[in-house]
Formats: C-alpha cells, structure tokens, sequence
C-alpha cells in the first residue's frame, strides 16, 4: 500500500472495507444502468475515468443514505477507483483515486511552487459545474491539506464549502474536493448536497425542544453516565434541516425523493469525568429535535 493511500485512510477518507467489496457479488444491491450513467457524468466533468458495467456492488457508508459502494480499476492500471452512490438516484457522494506515492518528488520545493490555491481552485471549476455550485472562489475555503507535508511531492489542496438549503443551515451538508498537488488531479470528492426538506403544518417552539431534550439526556445510556450534562440556552437554539437517522438504514428503497426534516437545533453542554467539570472544560453536542413531532433525530449507537 502506497503512503498516500495509507493517509487518506487514517484521516477517514478511504471507504471502509472497500477490499472485501467483491465479497457482496452475489448478494449485493444491484447497479443499474441509470446508476452508471449518472456516475459517468459525475467522472467525465473532471477525469477520463469510464465506469464498466457493475452488476452489484455493496452497501456503502458515506452519508445520511442509503449508498452503494463500487471499486474498479482506473484507466492507468495504477489504482484503484472508489465511489459510493445514492442507492435510489446514482448521486455520487464519494469519490476516490489516489496516484502512487512518489518518491522522486521534491519533498523541499514548496508545493505553491508548483500549484498554487487559485490554479487548485481552476481544476476543481469544471466538477463545481456538473454539481450546480458557484464558482466563485470566495464561496469557499481554499487551504493546504493540514494531515500532508505542504511540499511538491505529498502536498495536497482542500476546496470546501458547507452547503444549505435556501438559506437554512443543513446538517453534514458540504463539497469537500481534495487536488493533488504532484499530479494535479482530483484525487477525492465527498461530496453531501442538501436534502429539500418535507413540508410541516405546526412546531414547537424553541422553549418546548429544549424540554423534550432535557428530559432525553436524564434517561439516554450515554449522556446519563456523564457527570453533567445540561441543556444550553433557549436563545442559542437555531433552526436547521436533518437528514432522519432511519434512512441510512434503509435496505428497501422507497420509489419518492427523501426528504429532510426542519429541526431545532438544541446544544447540550456536556463535561465527561469530574476532573472536566473541576476545570470548567466542557463540550457543546448539538441535539436535533423534528419540529412538528418532538422527535430527537439522532442515532448514536
């Protein structure tokens, strides 16, 4: 295995399990053709990667849905491809191709030197397109990997950008697109649009989310055992839109769009051992509660 890979792994970018994916040949979600033609698409706005024609492949991971996880070859032998797919449309929302670490790169030459932001950025315009997305560079942030040395041979750009959905915040929703610095490639896409959100006929208020929440966290298995634990103030809670946390676990897919569900945003101030709230060292954890329902939408376990 390649350092580079090796990295991306690490940092939690790699797709879990994706060597095993043969493994789900016979008894995993099937690819149709609609499937690959919308992942040909996503791949031909900024690489000459073709998908071939996949029966199944395997449940994948990345996301709030349920995901079909695919690994071919790439078009020069020297990799592999990983992608994970919307199990019900084909949106793409993971992609990964990473080149062989290469060691005859010079590892002082500053990797601006050869790449810099605004060049990064231009690579990265032609997928911003495909996806609908500005393509004003001031939209988004544009930095140098931290988790890689900033030099030519291991340097790579981060092109990110947290998305909404007419104006509302949207939980785990972005475009995170990684430009390798030696080949000036896209080598990963993780990519979470915004979900349009199911209508609501009433909602609770701020006051009323903060209560069923309180009274959650007395009997939850997790926040229960921590020393505190308590709710913030009705004025910090916000509204934002939630993928629900059942959809992921989905194995029939439903013919209608998902949707997702406007939340209050409720933080919970949490200290995990006495020492912690000895030294006032608190953690904030957001809390979103369905607002026609009451719901906490949250899946820890």
């Amino acid at each position: 295995m390649n350092r580079l890979v090796l990295v991306w792994i690490i940092l939690g970018c790699a797709v879990a399990g994706a060597e095993t994916i043969s493994d789900d040949a016979v008894n995993g979600p099937m690819v149709s053709e609609a499937h690959i033609e919308r992942l040909t698409h996503f791949l031909a706005s900024f690489s000459t990667i073709v998908p071939p024609d996949i029966e199944r492949g395997r449940w994948g991971k990345h996301g709030a849905l349920p995901t079909i996880a695919l690994k071919f070859s790439h078009p020069n032998n020297d990799r592999a491809v990983y992608v994970d797919i919307d199990a019900r449309d084909g949106t793409v929302y993971f992609f990964m191709s990473a080149a062989p670490y290469d060691d005859k790169s010079d590892h002082n030459e500053p990797m601006e030197e050869f790449l810099r932001a605004t060049e990064a950025f231009e690579i990265s315009l032609p997928l911003l397109r495909y996806l609908g997305l500005s393509t004003e560079m001031t939209d988004y942030q544009v930095a140098r990997h931290s988790g890689l040395p900033s030099n030519r041979a291991q340097g790579c750009w981060l092109i990110r950008r947290d998305l909404t959905f007419d104006g509302i915040e949207f939980d785990m929703a972005w475009i995170e697109i990684y430009v390798r610095v030696s080949t000036k490639e896209i080598e990963v896409v993780s990519y979470r649009p915004p979900i349009p959100p199911r209508p609501v006929e009433s909602r609770i208020s701020r006051d009323e989310a903060c209560d069923r929440v309180s009274e959650w966290i007395k009997t939850d298995r997790e926040f229960s055992r921590c020393p505190l634990v308590c709710v913030g103030e009705a004025q910090d809670v916000r509204e934002i839109l939630v993928i629900p946390p059942e959809f992921k676990k989905m194995r029939t897919i439903p013919e209608k769009p998902w949707q997702s569900s406007y939340c209050w945003h409720v933080p919970v101030k949490v200290a995990v051992s006495e020492a912690h709230v000895r030294k006032g060292q608190f953690g904030m954890v957001p809390i979103p509660v369905e607002m026609d329902t009451g719901r906490i939408l949250i899946d820890l376990y």
